[in-house]
């Protein structure tokens, strides 16, 4: 079965007639392992400097 439809090109819903764009899917990452440590560095960050605003704000209006 080919596929004819080009990105770019325009289908209709056959219910409501709503308009859809046809995207081309895109390829994968070829080091995905590399991403996901990037996603665990970043949320390891976020938690430290959540960590440490907590602990700063919590001892200056103490003092």
């Amino acid at each position: 079965m080919e596929n004819t439809l080009k990105p770019g090109d325009i289908i209709q819903c056959r219910e409501c007639g709503y308009c859809i764009l046809y995207k081309k899917r895109t390829h994968r990452s070829k080091h995905p392992f590399f991403y996901h440590l990037l996603k665990v560095a970043v949320f390891i960050y976020l938690i430290h400097l959540y960590v440490y605003l907590f602990i700063c704000c919590d001892y200056s209006c103490s003092v």
